[in-house]
């Protein structure tokens, strides 16, 4: 029988990238059609697919890079200089770098300095799975599904799929039999609204193929291979044997599996009627945090109805309305089309046999040898329709979900549509929406694009806000994540127009009083900066900014702290993670100090905890410090630090910390100029001294460059005065170079009272 499959929009709330036509609010009775052909075997061709760039900026190269030692300073300065980007030192000591166009890999090999450098090649899982049918599924190869097995792992059990269809063969009962190849598929319990029991057992067989789509077993050496198969079903029937059931029982169905932890619906079902029961129970799900997917159904034409969508795919904003293509990506001739469609998925040709394998061109997976026949055993059958797209998409949403469980649907549409391959006319176009699903794509867009901020508050004196830059030209969601003290989170989303600057009032988003960490997620690049201002106890006044970390990190490293008279020194820890973090902070003094000292804190998961250096470490100290996670949960560490500086300085700043030592870095602002004072702190975390030349460049007629060495003992600090060891009255940028290879960790402090106003107050960066 031929099947509806439905789109996603993107838009706030629950919802899609356009607003969806007015409906018609008729109840009526949901009919399933499926064309199940049974054919003889044959070996599809897997088809090629293409991406789109993204268009944004010119093209980049990532390049991996190992300098010759004696020469790491001046040949760093020259790549820099010439536009390339040091992203991190490897462990075998080379640079992961990336460089534009204008440096190609031929001059940059041919470099004095350079030992040798390579592409970051790209490495790829080799297994296949060794399901006999696998080669007969065309339809995995065009959304990219071997890429994002490697990226997903078939995904997670605890994302569970409910398909809301004509049951599922998911057990041994009486006339019933579990489908051979849901040997290793993980079943959580459902309901039967037709005959009104707890067992929702298929006697139609739609349901069944449907499943199979989703999460029918991988790799057992048995069949064909399921998308999302490490995900657990939930069969929930509402179609009767002849594959026809009433709007009563899909609203009920559909709200069943919303009360009881399914996370997508997958409905391979329509009408042609739009039914207000069934359009509140999708709109019910979608605001319980469900992700809906639905066939757009298969009159082939857009009929005048919501959105040329049948029901339930004509949901709008709650629902992802699926179409059809066939093996040549042109839509299929029974898919229907118009403004209410979001994207497509293969859903097959019986008409056809555009790939020379002697089949009509259908979407292979098991069910039944003869439809409405439970008794006829099991087979590999041919399917067409959007009932057979539809699960190709709820086992994409299921993957994303098991990477992500706090994706919402809002969140998981945009994925989806924003990644998809283009067909048809340039952007949106009724025959295929957004393109086609690109499973592995959206997976990569969830990962790619995270900031994270361990300090903010709304305690009394304090203004917190998040700035957000999309430099695209496209809409992009961004969620921002609060974590607060004892686990307790509160959750925002909002779409960011293109080429724009979104800022957010986290004091009126969580409320007053609550010290605050934030994870601020997006399905496109952007950029997240904090800025505070404060009135810190009516003493120190000031403001602070800082860009988010783009990942969590084991270990973290501060150079710069100090708990002297006149200095609050704090280390804030946040936690996102799922299990608490088990972190040592390590505290280095400066010369004459004392010994090296520790504290463990305990970050429980989703949560935020704050340090006092000042009473942790002990008065009267110069302060870096190690931060780790002993039992490996990752976390993200700033240092925020109150000030009255010599009684006349008063202020804050704060610095989120290097996720590694190195043995380069530079810095380009820096003045010893009246009214300010530039001081460099380094910390050594290692075993051995680590000798260091600091190089100052000095500004127009300022003078020549020059040097001073900086002698940092082990798992010690060592604090240079750049006025002293520069000279005064000097703009000068700093290189900060270990002679003997010997990794550290840089920072930049400045305390100013500048301009004839008398500003006053203080920095802190870290080098780059």
């Amino acid at each position: 029988m031929r099947e509806v499959d439905p789109t996603v929009k993107a838009r706030a709330g629950c919802g899609a990238s356009r607003a969806p036509a007015a409906r018609r609010l008729v109840p009526s009775l949901l009919a399933a059609a499926l064309l199940l052909a049974l054919a003889s075997p044959g070996i599809v061709s897997a088809a090629g697919y293409g991406e789109r760039g993204d268009g944004e900026g010119a093209r980049r190269e990532r390049v991996i890079l190992r300098l010759e030692e004696e020469r790491q300073g001046q040949v760093s300065g020259e790549l820099l200089s010439r536009g390339a980007h040091f992203l991190k030192r490897l462990p075998g000591g080379e640079y992961l770098i990336d460089i534009p166009s204008s440096l190609p890999l031929d001059s940059l090999q041919g470099m004095p300095g350079v030992a040798w450098a390579e592409p970051d090649y790209t490495f790829r899982a080799t297994g296949t799975p060794n399901d006999p049918d696998y080669p007969k599924q065309w339809n995995l190869e065009k959304i990219s599904m071997p890429g994002a097995w490697d990226l997903s792992g078939g995904g997670t059990g605890s994302v569970v799929v409910a398909v809301v269809d004509s049951g599922v063969a998911y057990r041994d009962a009486g006339s019933f039999s579990r489908a051979p190849d849901f040997q290793y598929t993980s079943f959580v319990p459902g309901y039967d609204f037709v005959s009104d029991d707890a067992y929702p057992d298929d006697e139609y067989g739609h349901g069944t193929h449907v499943a199979a789509i989703i999460a029918s077993s991988y790799n057992n050496g048995f069949r064909a291979a399921g998308m999302a198969y490490r995900c657990s079903l939930m069969p929930v029937r509402v179609l009767n044997a002849k594959g026809v059931g009433s709007a009563s029982t899909v609203a009920s169905g559909i709200r069943y599996a919303a009360d009881n932890g399914a996370r997508v619906i997958c409905l391979s079902l329509a009408s042609p009627r739009h039914s207000k029961a069934v359009g509140e129970a999708v709109r019910y799900a979608c605001q319980k945090g469900v992700t809906c997917v639905a066939a757009a159904g298969n009159e082939g034409s857009d009929p005048g109805y919501p959105g040329g969508m049948d029901c339930p795919a004509d949901e709008g904003e709650y629902v992802i309305a699926v179409g059809a293509t066939d093996f040549r990506d042109i839509r299929a001739h029974y898919s229907n089309f118009g403004d209410g469609l979001d994207l497509v998925a293969p859903g097959g040709n019986l008409t056809r046999d555009d790939n020379g394998d002697r089949i009509a061109d259908g979407i292979p997976q098991e069910s039944y040898r003869v439809a409405g026949n439970p008794q006829s055993g099991f087979s590999l059958v041919w399917g067409e329709g959007t009932s057979m797209s539809a699960p190709q998409v709820a086992a994409a949403a299921a993957l994303l979900l098991s990477l992500d469980p706090n994706l919402t649907p809002p969140e998981i549409n945009h994925l989806l549509v924003s990644t998809c391959r283009d067909l048809g006319s340039p952007g949106w176009d009724p025959d295929f929406g957004h393109g086609m699903l690109q499973v592995e794509a959206a997976l990569r867009g969830m990962q790619q694009y995270r900031w994270y901020f361990a300090e903010g508050t709304t305690r009394d004196g304090f203004e917190e806000w998040l700035c957000v830059l999309n430099p695209s030209g496209n809409y992009i969601y961004v969620r921002f994540t609060f974590l607060l003290k004892g686990g307790v989170e509160e959750v925002r989303g909002y779409f960011v127009p293109p080429a724009s600057r979104f800022t957010l009032n986290v004091n009126e988003a969580v409320g007053s009083g609550k010290d605050v960490s934030a994870v601020v997620q997006s399905t496109g690049f952007i950029v997240a900066e904090r800025v505070m201002y404060f009135d810190y106890r009516g003493v120190w006044q000031g403001g602070e900014s800082a860009v988010g970390a783009t990942s969590l990190s084991g270990q973290w490293f501060f150079a710069e702290g100090t708990t002297r008279d006149g200095f609050e020194e704090w280390l804030t820890l946040a936690n996102p993670g799922d299990a608490t973090a088990v972190v040592n902070v390590e505290f280095f003094p400066g010369p004459g100090q004392g010994p090296v000292t520790a504290r463990t804190v305990y970050v429980p998961p989703r949560a935020r905890e704050t340090l006092f250096v000042n009473q942790a470490a002990g008065a009267g100290k110069d302060v870096s410090l190690r931060v780790t996670s002993l039992n490996g949960v990752p976390v993200v560490a700033e240092r925020p630090m109150y000030f009255s500086y010599k009684g006349t300085v008063q202020g804050g700043h704060n610095a989120m910390g290097a996720v590694s030592p190195s043995p380069l870095w530079f810095f380009a602002e820096g003045t010893t100029r009246d009214g300010f004072e530039e001081w460099l702190t380094l910390a050594n975390p290692g075993d051995a001294t680590a000798v260091v030349n600091v190089e100052f460049f000095p500004g127009p007629g300022q003078g020549p460059v020059t040097a001073r060495t900086v002698y940092v003992p082990p798992r010690a600090r060592e604090t240079l005065f750049v006025n002293q060891a520069a000279g005064a009255g000097k703009d000068v940028s700093l290189r900060v170079t270990s002679l003997n290879g010997v990794p550290v960790v840089a920072e930049r402090p400045m305390y100013f009272s500048y301009g004839p106003w008398g500003w006053k107050g203080g920095s802190c960066v870290f080098g780059h």
